[in-house]
């Protein structure tokens, strides 16, 4: 195992969760290149592991995460291949960020259960609807937020 006391970042895109309690959660994902959705390197993957509380929401699978802090890497083998597992435990930062591609949000919103009543129709209409001000306009709590919303019926009248 190699522990590094430097603080490093990663992007992720969450593909397991292999541990989660009321109090404590170990999720894994694919690295992501820094502002995008596409995979950075397959040689290795990231895995946090953290306490509930600190997090902003509940890992889920396609979401995506940055990390920031202190890592371990160890080498484990999967079938055939070496691969490096990069490890933060207990993060000096980490928050969860939505897809930006259209194609990936509507197939997270569709499927993720914290959007219980919207579908693939739904979301590909926010998608259309929206475009690239749909982060925006979700992170808004005003009228015009809610009446834009409205009119695609995602939020009742």
């Amino acid at each position: 195992m190699n522990a590094s006391s430097l603080k490093y970042t990663d992007a992720l895109r969450v593909t397991s969760i292999s541990y989660a309690t009321a109090e404590y959660v170990i999720f894994s994902g694919v690295p992501l290149k820094q502002d995008s959705y596409r995979i950075n390197n397959g040689k290795y993957y990231i895995t946090i592991k953290s306490d509930v509380l600190v997090l902003p929401v509940a890992p889920a699978i396609g979401q995506q995460w940055e990390v920031t802090g202190r890592r371990m890497i160890d080498a484990v083998e999967s079938g055939d291949y070496l691969m490096q597992q990069h490890t933060y435990e207990a993060p000096a930062k980490v928050h969860c960020t939505l897809p930006e591609d259209g194609e990936q949000l509507i197939r997270f919103i569709a499927k993720e259960k914290d959007f219980k009543g919207i579908g693939d129709q739904k979301a590909m209409a926010l998608w259309e609807h929206l475009g690239k001000g749909f982060h925006d306009t979700l992170r808004k709590d005003t009228p015009e937020s809610r009446s834009t919303l409205r009119e695609l019926g995602i939020v009742p009248k």
